[in-house]
């Protein structure tokens, strides 16, 4: 509709058909149509790819149990919370998946072992971010242990192990697959996201 408004008071003005193609044309190239630039820009096509990746798995999601209101129990070390932090931000950004973040969700004043239980309570899973900083952690230590009494408690994993930096993996984590976000070129929140699709994690 718009292009033929354009076309029409061009054509009120001057009818040369030459002028009106030229100005079509250059006012297609002003718009925000993609141009064939564009479709071969490899930035813009790894971003197209990676938003219909997305959504894929935002369709695949499964939806929250009863009684959850947070997909991912976060357990990091302090010392590690800006990169920690930026995972969350795509997880909950990108993907939808809402978490319980400590530096942000537990209540100032609260004793922490209780926002810790109550955190894990409300949430899907629970993602340790393992580093050195996350072994040398008393708060991480009692999250781990706490995380493996519920999936016990529960007969299911209830664990998502993320490795942040090169460390030991726990023996107790060893059956489990990890996301190796040492990788540079890992897309560790789609990782993360996509875990979840796993029926035989997710039960």
């Amino acid at each position: 509709m718009e292009n033929y408004s354009l076309l029409k008071n061009i054509q009120g003005d001057n009818g040369n058909p030459d002028v009106i193609f030229d100005t079509c044309l250059n006012e297609e190239r002003n718009s925000s149509f993609p141009t064939a630039d564009d479709r071969h820009n490899p930035t813009r096509k790894r971003r197209s790819q990676r938003s219909g990746a997305d959504l894929d798995i935002q369709h695949n999601l499964p939806e929250l149990p009863t009684g959850k209101d947070k997909y991912f129990f976060v357990s990091y070390s302090s010392e590690d919370s800006d990169r920690v932090w930026s995972y969350v931000e795509d997880l909950e950004n990108r993907f939808k998946l809402p978490c319980v973040y400590a530096n942000r969700d537990f209540q100032p004043g609260k004793n922490t072992q209780e926002c810790i239980k109550e955190g894990m309570a409300r949430s899907f899973k629970v993602l340790l971010f393992l580093t050195p900083n996350f072994h040398q952690s008393d708060w991480c230590y009692h999250e781990k242990e706490y995380a493996f009494a519920c999936s016990v408690e529960k007969r299911t994993n209830f664990i998502i192990p993320v490795k942040l930096e090169e460390c030991e993996i726990p023996s107790a984590l060893m059956p489990l697959t990890y996301v190796d976000a040492t990788d540079p070129n890992s897309d560790v929140p789609a990782k993360i996201a996509s875990a979840l699709i796993d029926t035989e994690t997710c039960k």
